[in-house]
Protein backbone atom coordinates (compact mmCIF):
# COMPACT_ATOMS: atom_id res chain seq x y z
CA UNK A 1 0.00 0.00 0.00
CA UNK A 2 2.62 2.52 0.69
CA UNK A 3 4.56 1.64 -2.39
CA UNK A 4 1.71 2.54 -4.66
CA UNK A 5 0.96 5.79 -2.72
CA UNK A 6 4.64 6.65 -2.87
CA UNK A 7 4.57 5.74 -7.24
CA UNK A 8 1.50 7.81 -7.49
CA UNK A 9 2.99 10.84 -5.82
CA UNK A 10 6.22 10.19 -7.66
CA UNK A 11 3.70 9.98 -10.77
CA UNK A 12 1.96 13.26 -9.99
CA UNK A 13 5.06 15.08 -9.29
CA UNK A 14 6.57 14.07 -12.53
CA UNK A 15 3.22 15.71 -14.30
CA UNK A 16 3.00 18.34 -12.44
CA UNK A 17 6.47 19.33 -13.02
CA UNK A 18 5.85 18.70 -16.83
CA UNK A 19 2.40 21.00 -16.79
CA UNK A 20 4.08 23.65 -14.69
CA UNK A 21 7.85 23.64 -17.19
CA UNK A 22 5.61 23.38 -20.69
CA UNK A 23 4.87 27.32 -22.06
CA UNK A 24 1.83 28.43 -23.35
CA UNK A 25 1.80 29.82 -27.01
CA UNK A 26 1.06 33.59 -26.39
CA UNK A 27 -0.72 35.34 -29.36
CA UNK A 28 1.30 36.99 -31.95
CA UNK A 29 -0.15 40.00 -33.57
CA UNK A 30 0.28 41.71 -37.07
CA UNK A 31 -1.20 44.45 -39.25
CA UNK A 32 -2.63 42.61 -42.57
CA UNK A 33 -4.27 44.30 -45.79
CA UNK A 34 -7.01 41.81 -46.47
CA UNK A 35 -6.81 40.76 -50.18
CA UNK A 36 -10.29 38.85 -50.18
CA UNK A 37 -12.90 37.28 -47.07
CA UNK A 38 -14.98 34.61 -47.47
CA UNK A 39 -17.59 33.15 -45.27
CA UNK A 40 -18.29 29.53 -45.03
CA UNK A 41 -19.67 26.58 -43.44
CA UNK A 42 -17.66 23.70 -41.91
CA UNK A 43 -18.77 20.42 -42.32
CA UNK A 44 -21.05 20.64 -38.89
CA UNK A 45 -22.58 23.50 -40.56
CA UNK A 46 -21.34 26.46 -38.28
CA UNK A 47 -20.07 29.80 -39.92
CA UNK A 48 -16.12 30.74 -40.24
CA UNK A 49 -14.70 33.16 -41.78
CA UNK A 50 -11.04 33.01 -44.38
CA UNK A 51 -9.01 36.15 -45.04
CA UNK A 52 -6.67 35.90 -47.20
CA UNK A 53 -3.99 38.57 -47.45
CA UNK A 54 0.25 38.54 -48.81
CA UNK A 55 3.19 38.89 -46.35
CA UNK A 56 6.59 39.16 -47.27
CA UNK A 57 8.85 36.30 -46.30
CA UNK A 58 12.26 36.05 -46.29
CA UNK A 59 14.06 32.35 -47.00
CA UNK A 60 18.00 32.80 -46.99
CA UNK A 61 18.59 35.92 -49.30
CA UNK A 62 15.67 35.93 -51.68
CA UNK A 63 12.37 37.78 -50.40
CA UNK A 64 9.49 37.60 -51.85
CA UNK A 65 5.48 37.89 -51.32
CA UNK A 66 3.49 34.89 -50.47
CA UNK A 67 -0.18 34.64 -49.97
CA UNK A 68 -1.16 33.31 -46.77
CA UNK A 69 -4.58 32.97 -45.41
CA UNK A 70 -6.07 33.90 -41.46
CA UNK A 71 -8.92 31.87 -40.41
CA UNK A 72 -11.76 32.85 -37.82
CA UNK A 73 -13.03 29.72 -36.47
CA UNK A 74 -16.77 29.36 -35.58
CA UNK A 75 -16.07 29.84 -31.87
CA UNK A 76 -14.60 32.97 -31.74
CA UNK A 77 -17.83 35.09 -32.10
CA UNK A 78 -16.72 38.06 -31.21
CA UNK A 79 -14.25 37.99 -33.75
CA UNK A 80 -16.88 36.67 -36.35
CA UNK A 81 -18.81 39.72 -35.53
CA UNK A 82 -15.83 42.02 -36.46
CA UNK A 83 -15.19 40.44 -39.86
CA UNK A 84 -18.69 40.37 -41.12
CA UNK A 85 -18.07 44.58 -41.58
CA UNK A 86 -14.63 44.18 -43.05
CA UNK A 87 -14.09 44.76 -46.69
CA UNK A 88 -11.34 43.67 -49.38
CA UNK A 89 -8.46 46.39 -48.78
CA UNK A 90 -9.10 47.40 -45.85
CA UNK A 91 -6.30 47.14 -42.81
CA UNK A 92 -6.92 44.93 -39.87
CA UNK A 93 -4.76 43.56 -36.98
CA UNK A 94 -5.14 40.37 -35.98
CA UNK A 95 -4.00 38.22 -32.75
CA UNK A 96 -3.61 34.89 -32.75
CA UNK A 97 -1.18 31.75 -33.62
CA UNK A 98 0.57 30.51 -37.26
CA UNK A 99 0.16 26.91 -37.42
CA UNK A 100 1.44 24.46 -40.76
CA UNK A 101 -0.26 22.12 -42.15
CA UNK A 102 0.98 19.99 -44.98
CA UNK A 103 3.48 22.64 -45.57
CA UNK A 104 0.63 25.13 -46.05
CA UNK A 105 1.37 27.78 -43.37
CA UNK A 106 -2.28 29.59 -41.90
CA UNK A 107 -3.02 32.00 -38.71
CA UNK A 108 -5.42 31.30 -36.64
CA UNK A 109 -7.44 34.57 -35.60
CA UNK A 110 -8.17 34.88 -31.84
CA UNK A 111 -9.67 38.34 -32.15
CA UNK A 112 -10.05 41.27 -34.68
CA UNK A 113 -8.88 44.61 -33.97
CA UNK A 114 -11.01 47.29 -35.80
CA UNK A 115 -10.17 49.17 -39.00
CA UNK A 116 -9.92 52.57 -36.47
CA UNK A 117 -7.59 50.38 -34.16
CA UNK A 118 -5.03 49.38 -37.35
CA UNK A 119 -4.34 52.76 -38.55
CA UNK A 120 -3.04 53.92 -35.35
Amino acid sequence: MKRDISIMIAVLAIVGFLFASTPARAAEEMTIKVGTIEFKADKNGKEYCSIRFDKQTTTGRLTYTDSSMAIVPSWQADALKVAKNVKPGQTITLAGNWNSFNGNDSFKVKAIGSPEVAKK
